[in-house]
């Protein structure tokens, strides 16, 4: 309440300078040796940083990055500051000049980060240009007038809903995330590759979530026998992954994810009507690059492995039929049919907020 009644004091103080000039007054412009500093939000400072480098080979004033903007109100900086914020695909710059003036201007995303970041730059240094020429004479009672072929808005203007700004509306804490991908790996001791498709669900809250995912490998695991008999095993694999970004760059992204893992299938005993269902449990980790290239789709790679507690074994008996000489050791074999560490990487698509 307390932050809320000093910005209604600074409107009605900046509001004071500009009815006075109501008449037609020539208003004051901004200095031409003032320095400029950039005041972004959390989400547009790395924009910011970059727009700053640009802006210093350009201008012949100092540039700087300075600390956040207002969290409410993006026009309550002191003159020669400009906020920026990034709100529904725009870049909205704010530029404070003399006497409660305010110069807005909003740009459009396109573009990479290059690209974008140049965009940025020179809309400021329009924005700071038509600051320094001032609004024209005559215009101290309008909200904006022309300036190179664009309106700018050089008073203050009211916010949404009024001083205290519309009500909210109420939004799920959790979103889903839903990703689709094709997953490679490599059986480490048989040295055989695995191959099939991954996909996975979740809830995302802000930059964690929680994923489970299955996947089914469409070649066989193989395994031979004492006695030269192939065994089969196909599983199906299902986990359940906490993953955590604690890096995220523009649209890129970096991840890391563990969680538990169990796989389930028949083992099957190749040429006979011999099958044995497999279990195991164990845990799998890994880590991730993500980019975002048409929100909310990402594009996904990442690299992992499974390390199995309790990798799946078939038992079967090894007795001959009459007549025929004893090939393995005992009656009773334990055949692995995976291998206690399997490394994979996948590529997919993922739908994420």
């Amino acid at each position: 309440m307390l932050g809320r009644a000093a910005g209604v004091a600074l409107v009605l103080l900046l509001a004071c300078p500009l009815g006075a000039r109501a008449q037609g007054d020539a208003l004051p412009r901004l200095a031409p040796d003032r320095p400029l500093t950039l005041r972004p939000t959390a989400r547009t400072r790395a924009l910011a940083e970059r727009v700053e480098r640009i802006l210093a080979l350009r201008l012949d004033v100092p540039v700087a990055v300075g600390e956040d903007a207002p969290p409410e109100v993006l026009e309550a900086v002191p003159e020669g500051h400009m906020a920026l914020d990034r709100i529904d695909g725009e870049i909205l710059l704010v530029l404070a000049g003399p006497e409660g003036q305010v110069f807005r201007s909003e740009v459009p995303l396109a573009g990479g980060r290059r690209g974008r970041a140049r965009a940025v730059a020179l809309a400021v240094e329009a924005l700071r240009d038509a600051a320094l020429d001032g609004p024209p004479e005559g215009s101290a009672s309008q909200r904006s007038y022309p300036h190179d072929g664009q309106q700018v808005l050089w008073i203050y203007r009211e916010r949404e809903g009024g001083l205290f700004g519309p009500r909210r509306p109420r939004e799920a804490l959790a979103k889903p995330t839903i990703n689709i991908g094709f997953l490679m790996g490599l059986s480490t001791e048989r040295e055989t590759l695995i191959l099939g498709p991954r996909i996975g669900l979740g809830l995302c809250l802000d930059t964690s979530c929680v994923v489970l995912e299955g996947d089914l490998p469409v070649l066989p695991e193989e395994s031979a026998s004492c006695d030269g008999r192939r065994i089969e095993y196909r599983p199906i694999n299902l986990a359940l992954r906490l993953q955590l970004r604690p890096i995220v760059i523009d649209d890129v992204s970096f991840a890391f994810d563990f969680g538990i893992l169990s796989r389930f299938g028949l083992a099957n005993l190749v040429g006979l009507d011999v099958s044995r269902v497999a279990t195991d449990f164990g845990i799998r980790g890994g880590i991730e690059g993500a980019w975002r290239f048409a929100a909310p789709f990402e594009l996904v790679l990442e690299i992992g492995a499974d390390v199995h507690t309790s990798p799946a074994v078939f038992i079967r008996s090894t007795r001959p039929p009459p007549g025929m000489p004893e090939v393995c050791a005992s009656a009773v074999e334990r055949v692995l049919v995976e291998d206690l560490v399997t490394v994979w990487g996948t590529l997919g698509i993922r739908l994420r907020p």
